[in-house]
């Protein structure tokens, strides 16, 4: 309509009565204001855009009828309605959109004038996470509108982009971002780097020489060269602002590239100073504008070397995980620079792949990571596959690599092809062997050759290998093969311990399960024979001794000059061996799936057929239906999810794989009781992963069937039912309700779940009501999922505030169901509360209402007849609140923030203190406490 109205105003004169109607303050654009904010944050991205559009075309259909004038703030609508806007919370995220339209239409200026803390009060919003993307995009429009602004030619001199229209731009969007980078603390000022320094410095280059000459001039306390910051002990300092800043200019390619350290911007020293800073988001933005580079082929220089190296002693053995793990992440992005890539001699060469072989057998299990990063490195050399093939010929092992290239200019796709497969079979050869040690004696592996590092170290290095052009076909189907029956051998071994019902502690309480053998034989080989303070003393094993017998309980750390190293094994040696297996194993086999070409009837292309990756579909349902570590099932998981992904795009028979497991699976949770293989406790273990996988690789351009059809299934079986009041006949249900929580909380599905959340909350309020603690529980961290899914996470200190709520015209709106559902609950749960009884009779599901009614707060609009308003609400938590004021002990869940529902405070408190005469002191205390909260707010 709005845009029909633009057009027609452009093309034809405007009758003075449609004027006044266009015109901003009519009756007409006050309805389309009030409809404007009440749809300004919907969920759904088109309405809000819809509503961004509708605003600003308002405005120009104002500026068509109203009587120009040079400034806005002439114009009483424009003054009135920017006001309006800013005064609004900032935690409304329709308020950013409106503010936007009124700078584009009339300038940065205009609300600069209105406000001019303005850019201060939008950076201070940038430290949460859920407002940076709104306050970052106003900033620049902001600034890109201000800047503009003062390039405007001057009426009397003619000239543009004056020094003093340039010193005022950055006074007033660079000095407030300055202070903020030196005064705040790091993790406040993380969106700032990566939402508004990038596009200040994109939008005004040249500002970079302004903030290094602001921050080297900046109030700080020098000793000898050491920066001091004045400010708070937890901020950055000016020294760190700068690091900072130069950081994001050299990422945006503003810095200059020159061999005298980026035409001396900033003197060495005061790099080298950052590079061992005590703070470590200061170090780490140091290295990074070390590192970073826009360009590709921008070549490592020689003082960018030595500073580099100057880094290193003091930073490598950093305590904080998120340290080591960012400077490993910019460690590699010099790596890939040209210069410093080239061959490594072949000394050098054989003293890394000793190390990396050495490392893979660790049982340190971040050791593995680091040997499969040396094999990567390795892999560009010519003649790893030469030096392998040495190296098994020294330890007996049999290994065939393929032909190394007879060009000297061989490509080094080709290199790396053949570098790769050698590497995955010399891996494979010694996985074998190590297989075999542990199906004798699982203890011998955990403490001298766990499984899990040969398996990670192949899927490293398959990682880097380009599938589409490869040379070796027939040798790489034989490997594939083999490595997916190793996999399955691997599994075989370490499955009796994860899919055990105890297995932190390795308890025999699976008499009846088909793993009882095989985990009765770990107990038995691990279990000491003369005492029973396994758990409490270790057991040393020598690696020369071949019996697996010998043991100890008074163990003494090994000595040098003994015949062999001595190893100190415990249960949670063995269970970390095992888990970390399976989940190398369901990486590889994933990895496998995921990236090697389909095998069809001609014999010339692809690597893996059908039959193999239904198998391995096979075993990942196992693996996640019965394994009750959740180390195991989350990573088993994660390959899974791999294999689907790629499901739908392959054959048709392995397209209709995900409906048939999946109905499969619904099959036997509906039919499960206690005696079933399903695990009913640990929140279901692995049952919802694998129904979560397979909803996951629906494409999202279909009909969505396979989600309607679990849905409806799984709400039939979460609802209560007159035949679920026992423990045994309860597992169906404590399944589905798990499984539906799992899916609400997949962000995979997106708004697909939506349309299913009122039928979810249903299910999780009246689950509460069950005589079975396990469907209560399981209800519980539904419904605790649920008011996440609906309401956001928590966006500040108080989880009342209007940061986390939606007024209730909002919340009914999407979710019509629940509002009779509620209301229906409501006064159940009231009609059992005794007010005047010697005893409060608290309805079992009261409390979940009460939280979901607390999120909630009148809409503006609503009224006494409003079809949606939550004025029918009001008697029933009226009459639960007279009955707390008597019941001290029941005071901790009384509804004080539910009275931000009522919108006649004045007649609420009235109620309250008129039935509060007849209570104790106690009651009395209580009545004051709600009074006081509803005049608060």
């Amino acid at each position: 309509w709005s845009a029909a109205a633009l057009d027609f105003l452009r093309v034809r004169t405007c009758p003075p009565s449609l004027q006044r109607n266009l015109r901003g303050g009519s009756a007409l654009q006050q309805h389309l204001l009030e409809h404007i904010q009440s749809c300004w944050e919907h969920p759904l991205d088109g309405v809000r855009h819809q509503t961004r559009s509708l605003f600003r075309d308002l405005l120009l259909l104002h500026q068509h009828v109203a009587p120009p004038t040079p400034d806005p703030s002439n114009d009483p609508y424009i003054s009135e309605l920017t006001h309006s806007l800013l005064g609004l919370e900032w935690h409304m995220r329709g308020k950013y959109g409106s503010l936007q339209c009124l700078v584009e239409l009339y300038g940065a200026g205009h609300l600069l004038s209105v406000q001019p803390e303005l850019p201060l009060q939008l950076l201070g919003l940038m430290g949460d996470q859920t407002l940076a993307p709104y306050a970052s995009n106003l900033l620049e429009r902001l600034f890109v509108s201000h800047k503009a602004e003062l390039e405007k030619p001057s009426a009397n001199s003619g000239e543009s982009t004056t020094a003093d229209g340039m010193s005022c731009w950055n006074r007033t969007w660079v000095t407030p971002l300055l202070h903020m980078l030196c005064r705040a603390r790091p993790e406040q000022t993380t969106f700032i780097l990566d939402y508004f320094l990038p596009k200040l410095l994109r939008c005004s280059p040249s500002s970079l020489a302004h903030m290094v000459q602001a921050l080297q001039d900046a109030p700080f306390c020098r000793t000898g060269e050491v920066f001091v910051c004045s400010g708070p002990a937890s901020s950055r300092g000016a020294l760190g602002a700068l690091m900072t800043c130069l950081r994001a200019a050299r990422a945006q390619g503003v810095v200059p590239t020159s061999e005298e350290l980026w035409g001396g911007l900033v003197p060495l020293s005061l790099l080298q100073q950052a590079l061992i800073h005590k703070h470590d988001q200061v170090r780490m933005d140091a290295l990074g504008f070390v590192c970073e580079s826009r360009r590709s082929t921008e070549v490592v220089t020689s003082q960018e070397a030595d500073l580099i190296r100057h880094f290193l002693p003091a930073n490598l053995n950093s305590q904080s995980a998120g340290v080591r793990q960012q400077t490993v992440s910019l460690m590699k992005k010099v790596r890939s620079s040209p210069r410093s890539k080239g061959s490594v001699d072949s000394e050098r060469m054989q003293e890394v792949l000793e190390a990396a072989l050495e490392l893979s057998t660790s049982t340190k299990p971040f050791d593995s990571v680091t040997a499969a990063h040396l094999l990567q490195l390795l892999l560009h050399q010519p003649h790893l596959s030469q030096a392998l093939l040495l190296r098994a010929q020294q330890h007996h092992i049999h290994l065939q690599p393929p032909p190394p290239p007879l060009s000297a200019q061989a490509s080094e796709t080709l290199i790396v092809e053949i570098n790769t497969l050698t590497v995955v079979q010399f891996l494979l050869c010694c996985l074998q062997v190590e297989v075999q040690r542990a199906e004798s004696s699982l203890l011998q592996a955990a403490a001298s050759h766990p499984l899990y590092g040969r398996a990670h170290c192949i899927t490293a290095v398959l990682q880097h290998l380009n599938t589409e052009s490869l040379r070796e076909t027939q040798q790489w189907r034989r490997l594939v093969s083999e490595l997916i029956d190793v996999c399955y051998r691997v599994s075989d071994v370490v499955s009796p311990v994860v899919q055990s019902s105890s297995p932190e502690g390795l308890i025999p309480m699976d008499t009846d399960s088909e793993a009882s053998a095989g985990l009765q034989k770990i107990l038995q080989e691990i279990q000491p024979r003369d005492t029973n303070d396994f758990f409490s003393s270790a057991r040393e094993l020598k690696r020369d001794d071949g019996d697996e017998h010998t043991h100890s309980h008074n163990v003494q750390p090994p000595s040098l000059h003994e015949g062999g190293e001595g190893y100190r094994v415990t249960a949670q040696m063995v269970l970390v061996c095992c888990w970390r297996s399976m989940k190398e194993v369901a990486m590889l086999l994933g990895q496998l799936c995921h990236t090697l070409p389909l095998q069809h009837t001609d014999a010339h292309s692809g690597l893996i057929t059908d039959r193999q990756v239904e198998g391995v579909g096979l075993y990942f349902r196992q693996q996640l239906l019965q394994s009750r570590h959740r180390g195991a099932f989350e990573l088993a998981y994660v390959g899974f999810v791999r294999l689907t992904d790629m499901l739908c795009w392959w054959v048709l028979t392995l397209q209709q794989l995900p409906a048939r497991w999946l109905s499969e699976v619904l099959e036997e949770v509906k039919s499960s009781d206690p005696s079933s293989k399903l695990c009913a406790t640990r929140r279901s273990a692995g049952i919802p992963f694998y129904i979560q996988a397979l909803l996951s690789s629906e494409p999202m351009s279909a009909s969505c069937s396979l989600l309607k059809m679990t849905m409806k299934e799984l709400m039939a079986l979460a609802m209560p039912s007159a035949e679920r009041t026992s423990n045994s006949s309860s597992v169906p249900q404590v399944h589905a309700l798990n499984i539906l929580r799992a899916l609400y909380r997949d962000t995979r599905l997106g708004e697909n779940i939506i349309p299913f959340v009122s039928d979810g909350m249903q299910a999780a309020v009246l689950g509460f009501t069950s005589p079975v603690w396990a469907v209560r529980n399981s209800s519980t961290l539904l419904f605790s999922t649920l008011i996440t899914r609906i309401f956001g996470v928590k966006k500040g200190k108080d989880e009342h505030s209007k940061k986390n709520r939606m007024t209730g015209r909002e919340f009914f709106t999407r979710f019509p169901a629940l509002y009779p559902f509620l209301l229906r609950q409501l006064e159940e749960a009231a009609a059992t509360v005794e007010s005047r009884s010697g005893q409060a009779k608290l309805h079992p599901s009261l409390f979940l209402l009460l939280l979901v009614l607390s999120r909630l707060y009148p809409s503006p609009m609503d009224g006494s007849s409003s079809p949606l308003g939550l004025a029918p609400f009001m008697p029933f938590i009226m009459r639960y609140v007279l009955v707390v004021h008597t019941h001290r002990k029941v005071a901790d869940i009384r509804p004080l923030h539910c009275f931000q529902l009522f919108q006649n405070a004045k007649q609420t408190v009235e109620n309250i203190y008129y039935h509060s005469g007849w209570v104790d002191d106690g009651g009395h205390h209580f009545s004051l406490l709600d009074m006081l909260h509803i005049s608060y707010k």
